[in-house]
């Protein structure tokens, strides 16, 4: 059950005396000063607590960054609590009654002693995941028994509370079970939707940005906007302001969490909240993606800088590191903490970039100390990667880095070991790679950037191509007329000429003059389409099924253009949700694929079967591009036509200029405009183009863009 902390802390005695004063003392403070604005999260209970905690030990766990030692303080505070933080002692058998000696005095100590055995007092132990680092486990668990000192078992209410990672919380839970010690165990909660929102604004409040409390409304829209904005993109769905709270729970652990939210914070601070909205909700979608990578990498990128801070501290004094000794900065790097999380999922080969010039006896030590710090990073829950923002991070940098052991001899195996690809690691990649432009990727890669394109957004589009004496590009963006301002460009890096393709497949285009294969998942299935176009010169399907699925769009439109070969197994079993939607053209295709051959081609010229298939798709996908606009003057954004629809298919580009030639189509500034009467009498109308079959109704008008000089001087000529 999840119950508010305020109420907890609400339910356990206050000291009446007042604060404990104590003498200056490095890790114990006797009066702690509330958080200004802190917002109080909630706990995850196990058992049924409504009447109260009758456990003599509270135990208090939560993931790294989480907000453990702001939660202890101000536990400390509203309870008039002595607060302990472990983290600055190197604690064992007896240290903790001997610091109390020290900062309350003898008698200040036994005086604490007396209240918390009554029950009128708690002490608050905070960081005890940093005192198993910093102390060694064993010197840890002789610490434990201190605690006797000061508890009454006879008592059945709270009377000391431990703060720390889940690792070392389920670590405390074991020794306290085996010395047979009572305890209550709990977990702080990621932030609620309404908490989550003050929390950010309490970010604020800390700063001499005021917007938000002079225009609380529009603050609070944006606020939501961009939550809503990560939500969706950690779903793979559509979510609005008005589903927010219903979708929380779905991704409460990386939007609830408290580095995410400050993160944010420092992006709301505008001068103007509305305008901001109105931008955001005006952006395209890849755009408004990529702005979210660059937030969502600063927030990854600055967990790793607190966790390597936190290990140069009571590591770097566990070793006997000065201060400020350089060998301290290199503890536990952005890099070795990368390395060692992909090897603790089980990823083969990735060098651990271990700290230099550490002797034996120090690395020996380093191990033991940074073992259990690394089961319990802010990036693991539950032994698997909390989500997708921090696996595509490590799936990105393992590619990108070369000391993550990318250069394996078992690259494929190597690959196959990463965390699955989720919406974030195509933005994450161009961002990781070296500074260039475009940036360069291996083949192999491409698969995985047009998935997680694909995964991102239900607009998102991949257009790879491949033209000899050209090079190989990849080009991902989302069907918007803002497309040029919002596009991941990769250029392919000395290209085999052998794309391979997993399913699903769907919203490309795939223009090669060399090969494709496509692989099925593991149910032997390839789902293909909707919105999905190859053109290639050979093709391999590796799978036993094949399944054409259909779009609602009367202007989506599938289709496989082979010129040379296509091979796959005799029982391939091909499987259509469409109607008509569907082409498949290539010399001697076997008996599935005949139903879906065009009834006719262009034969003018003697053109080959897949160039005229070509022609048939790039009338047909252009001219239905206007469909659905203006009724008296279709019209339709160059930049979509020119990048979305034809990009780097040259018979497409052709298509595009004889059409103008002919007065079919025109451009005037940012648009194409549809010639209705023009379109008219060359015999062609919306039905015709949309039809279960618009080959036989499209074979003549192509015929003529064929015989066209301009068709003829770029395609017919050489051959």
């Amino acid at each position: 059950m999840r119950v508010p902390l305020l109420q907890v802390v609400e339910s356990l005695p206050t000291n009446e005396q007042g604060p404990f004063q104590s003498s200056p003392h490095v890790a114990i403070n006797g009066s702690v000063l509330p958080t200004t604005g802190y917002v109080w999260p909630e706990l995850d209970v196990d058992v049924d607590v409504d009447g109260g905690f009758t456990s003599p030990i509270m135990l208090v766990g939560a993931p790294g960054a989480m907000g453990k030692s702001e939660a202890a303080r101000n536990i400390a505070s509203a309870l008039k609590a002595p607060y302990v933080n472990l983290a600055q002692l190197t604690v064992g058998t007896g240290s903790l009654v001997g610091e109390l000696v020290k900062a309350f005095g003898a008698s200040g100590a036994e005086n604490l002693r007396d209240e918390v055995r009554a029950g009128r007092a708690i002490l608050v132990l905070d960081s005890t995941d940093e005192a198993q680092l910093r102390s060694g486990s064993s010197n840890y668990f002789e610490f434990l028994p201190d605690l006797d000192w000061l508890i009454n078992t006879d008592l059945k209410q709270p009377q000391v509370i431990l703060l720390g990672r889940t690792d070392s919380i389920s670590i405390t839970e074991i020794a306290l079970s085996v010395a047979d010690k009572s305890f209550v165990s709990t977990r702080l909660a990621p932030l609620g939707r309404v908490a989550a929102s003050q929390f950010m604004q309490s970010m604020l409040d800390r700063t001499h940005y005021s917007v938000h409390r002079e225009q609380p409304e529009p603050f609070i829209r944006l606020c939501e906007a961009m939550l809503a904005s990560l939500a969706a993109a950690l779903l793979g769905a559509e979510v609005s302001r008005a589903s927010l709270e219903r979708h929380w729970s779905e991704t409460d652990s990386f939007v609830g969490y408290p580095p995410v939210l400050k993160a944010l914070s420092e992006r709301l601070a505008v001068k103007n909240p509305q305008a901001e909205l109105s931008k955001l909700e005006a952006l395209p979608d890849l755009q408004e993606r990529r702005q979210r990578g660059d937030i969502l990498r600063g927030i990854v990128e600055d967990i790793l800088d607190r966790e390597a801070s936190k290990v140069q501290a009571s590591v770097g004094d566990s070793l006997a590191l000065a201060p400020l000794d350089s060998l301290r900065k290199t503890l536990y790097g952005r890099e070795e903490q990368a390395a060692r999380l992909l090897h603790m999922s089980g990823v083969e080969n990735v060098v651990l970039d271990r700290p230099a010039h550490l002797d034996h006896s120090d690395r020996s030590r380093y191990e033991e100390l940074i073992e259990g710090f690394v089961a319990d990073h802010p990036f693991i829950r539950d032994a698997a990667f909390a989500n997708e923002v921090f696996s595509d991070y490590l799936r990105a940098w393992a590619i990108s880095s070369p000391q993550s052991g990318i250069d394996t001899s078992d690259r494929p195996g190597f690959l196959a070991s990463l965390p699955r690809v989720g919406p974030f690691f195509a933005i994450f990649l161009e961002a990781l790679l070296p500074a260039g432009e475009p940036a360069l990727i291996p083949e192999d890669l491409v698969d995985d950037a047009i998935r997680s394109n694909a995964i991102g957004s239900v607009r998102s589009r991949a257009l790879y191509t491949h033209i000899e004496g050209k090079g190989a590009r990849l080009q991902l963006f989302d069907e918007d007329e803002q497309v040029a301002a919002a596009e991941v460009v990769f250029e392919i890096e000395e290209p085999l000429g052998v794309l391979v393709l997993r399913a699903p497949l769907t919203r490309i285009s795939i223009v090669s003059q060399y090969g494709v294969i496509l692989r099925s998942g593991t149910n032997g299935q390839i789902d293909y389409g909707p919105d999905a176009l190859i053109v290639a010169s050979e093709l391999q399907i590796d799978g036993s099924s094949f399944q054409i699925l259909a779009s609602n769009d009367a202007s989506t439109f599938s289709g496989i253009i082979v010129r040379e070969n296509v091979e796959h197994g005799k029982d391939l079993r091909v499987i259509s949700h469409s109607s008509g939607g569907f082409m498949a053209s290539w010399p001697n295709a076997w008996h599935q694929w005949k139903e879906y051959a065009p009834s006719s081609v262009p034969a003018a010229q003697a053109v080959p079967r897949s160039l005229g298939a070509q022609v048939v798709i790039s009338v047909r996908k252009l001219l239905l591009s206007f469909h659905g606009s203006s009724v008296d003057a279709p019209a339709v954004s160059a930049d979509k036509v020119d990048r979305v629809l034809i990009g780097g298919n040259g018979v497409a580009q052709t298509v595009r200029d004889v059409l103008v030639e002919l007065g079919v189509i025109k451009r005037s500034g940012a648009q194409y405009y549809l010639d209705l009467q023009v379109l008219g009498e060359r015999g062609l109308s919306w039905g015709a183009l949309s039809s279960n079959d618009p080959y036989t109704a499209l074979t003549p008008f192509c015929e003529k863009i064929i015989n066209t000089e301009t068709f003829i001087s770029k395609h017919l000529k050489a051959d």
